[in-house]
């Protein structure tokens, strides 16, 4: 594997001079067969909208030119009603469903210490061996159903089969109901969903194998070694994952160009549940009450070229789990404030598609007083996350990008240097207490269909202070966490 890793940090060093020299078009099939439009009317690379891919979504998903395959019409018209058009009761159009497929090679830079959760053999074996490559065939395929329900009424509706936990569920959910001024200045709707920043249309705030906004880019799922490795820490309003929360928000569109939206929401799940599947405890939990959150963002649209700047936040009031079991104290539930910025810039030629986006979230944590001591050393924490990258496709085949994180905050030995009350390294102490972070990631990409991608990523992470340890009970040095990804994503 480690001509692999030589292999792919050549290509690496190349892709700068790539860029200097100078994408491919995913869309849903079931998008694309309602509308009639091509691919790259709507996406340069999955799931990266255009311009016209953000309207079409903000108008509800019912955009089309294809005749429905039922309609009904009520002919019945009260008397003197002569000349008016009939009302339509019902519009079906023929929409098959579309079938998502990801798969994935995970190699990390070397395998899990003996008797950890990934390594069964006893610690202190010297025998037998654990590789470090993990293959998943598929890491999991969804079905979409999306689309206009009728004229004004669209949605995504999304399962999903996660070879990982061996389940078939819910996952992204979100239903629109939209309408606009007979000028068409003002565009206003409503949407119903399941996971804060999914309704979302720009894909500002991601970094690759880490919590992100729903569609962050660079986006994949996170392997689930991965989850093993080293973690850096994110705000909440990134680990409100799919299911575990749901909402309703109104938003309006102005004049093309301004986007406001105020949504709320609840907890969508058992307190018992946890929130994800990592070994971090701080955001497993549930919300409590209504949380509101926001989004606001101005668009300027030029030729080609279209340049976003916007801002995004979230008030929570959120109960951690103090045991491996998931056992909230509901009486006083954290407080936290997540606010940011963030601003995009795409580049839509025939040739070439340059995106370049950057997102900054500021926390603010004031931690419930009886876990003061247990699961927090601190009354209060602040948190700031940011994210940027850089990329570039040519004549929609060929490209990458380069994505840059760091995160810094305040210490707390407590809530960063265990987890479920289990020091990450013995003996404890050896964590400092530090949520800072940074890491790189870069992506090549070859797009030999408009419906298959295939890639390669590279984490490489320069520090890591909250998981000083990732392979939990060993010491280890920070670059051991870096991975090589090689990946496939399709549709049809």
């Amino acid at each position: 594997m480690k001509t692999v890793r030589l292999l792919v940090a050549a290509l690496i060093i190349a892709l700068p001079a790539t860029l200097l020299m100078a994408g491919s078009a995913r869309a849903m099939p079931v998008f694309a067969r309602q509308t009639g439009l091509g691919c790259p009317a709507c996406h340069t690379v999955y799931p990266e909208l255009t311009p016209l891919g953000r309207r079409f979504k903000l108008g509800g998903f019912t955009l089309t030119n294809i005749p429905p395959a039922v309609e009904v019409f009520n002919d019945n018209l009260p008397a003197g009603a002569t000349g008016q058009p009939p009302q339509k009761q019902l519009s079906i159009l023929n929409n098959a469903p579309t079938v998502l497929v990801q798969a994935s090679m995970t190699n990390w830079n070397r395998p899990p210490p003996p008797g950890s959760a990934f390594n069964p053999i006893p610690a202190g074996s010297t025998t037998g061996h654990v590789q470090n490559d993990e293959i998943q065939f598929p890491q999991q395929a969804s079905v979409v159903f999306a689309g206009a329900v009728n004229d004004h009424i669209g949605a995504w509706t999304q399962l999903t089969y996660f070879q990982q936990t061996g389940t078939f569920g819910i996952d992204t959910w979100d239903f629109r109901y939209a309408d606009q001024t007979a000028d068409k200045v003002w565009l206003w709707g409503v949407t119903f969903n399941n996971s804060p920043t999914f309704q979302d249309v720009l894909n500002t705030g991601g970094a690759s194998g880490l919590p992100q906004t729903a569609f962050g880019i660079p986006y994949f799922p996170v392997p689930l070694t991965q989850a093993a490795l080293g973690f850096p820490r994110t705000p909440l309003i990134l680990n409100l994952v799919p299911g575990t929360a749901a909402g309703v928000g109104a938003y309006t569109f102005i004049n093309d160009s301004i986007y406001l939206e105020l949504s709320g929401y609840t907890a969508a799940k058992d307190p018992a549940v946890t929130f994800n599947d990592t070994n971090i405890s701080l955001y497993s939990g549930t919300l409590q009450n209504v949380n509101p959150y926001w989004r606001a963002f101005y668009e300027k649209d030029w030729g080609n070229q279209s340049f976003d700047i916007g801002t995004i936040g979230m008030y929570s009031q959120f109960v951690p789990c103090t045991t491996i079991m998931c056992s909230p104290d509901l009486t006083t539930p954290g407080r936290y404030l997540d606010f940011g910025l963030d601003a995009q810039y795409q580049f839509i030629g025939d040739v070439h598609i340059v995106t370049a986006q950057a997102m900054w979230i500021h926390e603010i944590s004031w931690n419930n007083p009886g876990l003061v001591g247990t699961l927090f050393s601190n009354t209060s924490n602040h948190l700031d996350w940011f994210s940027a990258n850089v990329s570039y496709y040519y004549h929609r085949q060929y490209g990458g990008m380069i994505s840059f994180g760091y995160i810094t905050g305040s210490s707390d030995p407590i809530a960063y240097c265990t987890a479920n009350g289990v020091a990450y390294q013995p003996p404890f102490g050896t964590c400092n207490g530090s949520p800072n972070a940074m890491w790189e990631t870069f992506e090549l990409d070859y797009m030999p269909w408009l419906n298959v991608k295939l890639f390669v990523t590279y984490n490489v992470f320069n520090r890591l202070d909250s998981a000083a340890n990732a392979f939990i009970g060993q010491p280890n040095k920070v670059s051991d966490n870096n991975t090589v990804l090689l990946g496939l994503w399709t549709a049809f």
